[in-house]
């Protein structure tokens, strides 16, 4: 299994089963960073790197 991929659809899936009210999705590096694109994408949010 892809790492990667994994966290990504584990962030896709958050988005469908929890839905919130947000302007947009950071990401807490490194190993979040997957997730929240995969919430943003899903959500229909835009996605910023907020901590670097």
């Amino acid at each position: 299994i892809n790492v990667y991929l994994a966290r990504r659809e584990l962030g896709r899936q958050l988005a469908r089963e929890n839905k919130i009210d947000a302007d947009l999705v950071i990401s807490v590096p490194d190993s979040g960073t997957a997730a929240a694109m995969g919430y943003a994408e899903e959500a229909n949010l835009p996605f910023e790197e907020g901590l670097m």
